[in-house]
């Protein structure tokens, strides 16, 4: 499959081009990474702590968790800054690993790669959880995750930056209109 770059398809410039694309960020942190997937539209976030050598099953298995939580799948994966885990070269032309290939099918959506010039959300997001959530040692995994889950039900009651009166939760609730619904399988 051919990259699919987020900025030149002309119709992802309507008005309703935010809503149902999620942005996904990864950060090293010592012993362990920093998996984290934000909505455009409602900043939702989703996070989880990985193992830095994971691999793109390990990706492949966020989107799931993700789509999960979010209650449907974006129409739209953008990775932010993707490495040789995400991206795979065959000497002409780059491509995704096969098994976020897969994953992206079963969810009805596409994959992408994010060409902007500034910091995405996901990026920014990662920062603000750098801060929010303590960074755990490899063998700590899952309390390092049950503690991330705490902050990520507080982000929800945040207020929205865009949208004025209203929390972020709010507007994923809106946003889930836009969203495909998940495989039987995966419910």
């Amino acid at each position: 499959m051919w990259l699919y770059s987020a900025l030149a398809n002309p119709r992802l410039a309507r008005a309703r081009r935010t809503k149902a694309i999620a942005h996904l960020g990864f950060a090293s942190m010592g012993e362990v990474g920093l998996l984290a997937v934000v909505l455009r539209y409602s900043r939702a976030l989703w996070a989880q702590w990985v193992e830095l050598d994971a691999s793109s099953a390990a990706f492949s298995s966020a989107l799931i968790h993700a789509a999960r939580h979010f209650g449907g799948s974006p129409r739209l994966w953008v990775f932010e800054d993707p490495d040789c885990r995400v991206l795979q070269w065959d000497g002409h032309r780059e491509y995704f690993a096969d098994e976020l290939e897969v994953s992206a099918r079963h969810l009805r959506s596409r994959l992408g790669v994010w060409h902007g010039r500034y910091r995405g959300p996901a990026d920014k997001m990662l920062l603000y959880l750098y801060g929010a959530a303590r960074c755990p040692r490899r063998d700590g995994l899952p309390q390092g995750n049950a503690s991330l889950r705490v902050v990520l039900e507080a982000t929800m009651r945040l207020p929205h930056p865009r949208l004025p009166g209203r929390s972020i939760g709010d507007a994923l609730r809106e946003e889930r209109s836009y969203l495909s619904p998940l495989p039987r399988w995966l419910v």
